[in-house]
């Protein structure tokens, strides 16, 4: 072997050394918890969880009942957390996840000690042939509060995610069946906060039980006989009243990036500023941060085609005009510029994600070309090219949801209608030469329509495209066709 081509099998096998690897698709993560918080002045607990902390989403359960000896004395039954991971590992992007948790009842017991919770207290009381005797012990134990503080039931909260779209879709719901607080009954229909009163009393010191303040050694009879005079003697003993801060909030929902929080309810309790309790009952994770929805995607709308760009969609919403493209893998971590046709100048500069697609935002343009074929929009990077896309169609796709196997999809045809209205043509593309008719419908008298489409025993990326008849304008007959922008949905 010749020394240059040593050298230049060197320079290769270095440069693949050091050439940076493709970034891999992040996993799902997921994790449930029943219930977690604190009550009084104890340390946090958080006793019954699936998958805590995991750094993927792993199939686990736990549940039963709380463990004994957990802070408040609160018990519950028929409790569960799973987290449930469908499909393989190694492709995130064709699994299904899901995160849940529950509860059959929740019961926290309104005992002393707590904070905030008032407690009479008396001066000693001299007992003659005895001496000073300390009545509050005895007080205490007659005063201490009666009943729940909390009351749970019927409580469950569940997150679920897939690749939708060429991004992750999660879903998320909960419910509480029953809650008290202080044996009063509260809404968990909408988040409340509201005072409730513990009512004030009295205690009458002549009930006091002398074994319960009889020095130890004594003769239990002589010491009853002494104090009873005392204790006929003394006044009612006033426990004042309490007013307890009740703040509750049930099915939030909490979204940071593409991961999804959902919480059955949280409640807090105070009394004069003092946490009585602080709790979240049943909540669920779900997050789909990094995970490569879109390669297939961005590989399908790439598929039939020599360009290394395309812009897969224009739509507006709202106030703004949302794109999505895809690019060659080669170009992940390099910016695109999206630009505006009419006037030639930049609107956006997305960045080409690893799984080959970017996505961008730009204003609306001005009212008097949004409907004219000169508001269209061109991605380019470097010498590529898009094709230019037509912000206004009339047969547009407005929502894509997947149910199980099958996909949802809605839309409009913008009127005037052909007359008759004229069938909805759903084809499915099968090769880069070859599409099949998978639907047939006609669409409501005011353009929408909604069709379920059957997916494919396994999972994959299908590209449907619907196509119709319309007139052009109110008072002309003849029809002229109209044709969606191709559709990639993930399904399986």
């Amino acid at each position: 072997m010749s020394r240059k081509l040593l050298l230049s099998l060197l320079t290769i096998a270095v440069g693949a050394l050091l050439a940076p690897a493709g970034a891999a698709a992040a996993p799902w993560t997921c994790e449930a918890s029943v219930v977690r918080g604190t009550i009084g002045p104890a340390p946090a607990m958080e006793p019954v969880t699936a998958n805590k902390d995991g750094a993927s989403c792993l199939t686990q359960s736990a549940g039963g009942a709380l463990p004994a000896g957990l802070p408040g004395g609160a018990t519950g039954s028929l409790l569960f957390a799973r987290t449930r991971a469908e499909g393989d590992a190694s492709a995130p992007a064709s699994q299904r996840v899901s995160a849940e948790a529950g509860l059959a009842d929740l019961r926290v017991p309104l005992l002393p000690g707590l904070p905030g919770l008032p407690i009479p207290s008396v001066a000693p009381v001299n007992v003659p042939g005895f001496g000073t005797i300390d009545l509050n012990p005895a007080i205490r134990a007659v005063s201490d509060p009666q009943g729940d503080l909390l009351g749970l039931r019927a409580v469950t909260a569940r997150v679920t995610g897939q690749c939708s779209g060429g991004s992750p879709s999660l879903s998320g719901s909960s419910s509480v069946g029953n809650l008290t607080v202080l044996g009063v009954d509260l809404a968990t229909d909408r988040a409340i906060s509201r005072t409730i009163t513990i009512d004030s009393r009295s205690i009458d010191p002549s009930t006091l039980d002398p074994a319960l303040l009889a020095p130890a050694g004594v003769d239990l009879a002589a010491f009853s006989a002494a104090i009873r005079p005392v204790l006929d003697a003394l006044p009612p003993i006033a426990i004042p009243e309490a007013v307890a801060s009740v703040r509750v909030t049930p099915a939030a929902q909490i979204r940071r990036g593409d991961t999804l929080t959902q919480r059955a309810l949280s409640i807090q309790v105070s009394i004069a500023g003092q946490s009585l309790l602080n709790l979240v009952g049943g909540e669920a994770t779900v997050g789909g941060d990094g995970v490569g929805c879109g390669q297939g995607v961005a590989a399908q709308a790439l598929r039939c085609q020599t360009r290394r760009l395309v812009l897969i969609d224009v739509v507006r919403r709202g106030r703004r005009v949302r794109l999505l493209g895809a690019a060659s893998r080669a170009f992940a971590g390099r910016r695109v510029a999206i630009h505006f046709t009419d006037t030639g100048r930049r609107v956006a500069r997305p960045r080409v994600g690893q799984d080959g697609l970017f996505r961008a935002t730009a204003p609306l343009p001005r009212r008097g070309i949004r409907r004219t074929n000169r508001a269209r929009y061109e991605a380019r990077l470097g010498r590529e090219r898009s094709l230019r896309l037509k912000l206004a169609r009339r047969l547009r796709v407005t929502a894509i949801r997947q149910r199980g196997r099958n996909v949802a999809i809605s839309g409009r045809i913008s009127r005037p209608l052909g007359k008759p209205i004229q069938q909805v043509v759903v084809t499915r593309r099968v090769s880069c030469g070859r599409v099949e008719v998978v639907k047939r419908f006609k669409p409501r008298r005011n353009g929408r329509f909604r069709v379920t489409l059957q997916g494919a025993k396994q999972r994959q990326v299908a590209t449907f495209r619907f196509r119709t008849r319309v007139r052009y304008r109110v008072g002309n007959p003849r029809l002229f066709r109209t044709f969606t922008l191709p559709q990639y949905v993930d399904i399986g």
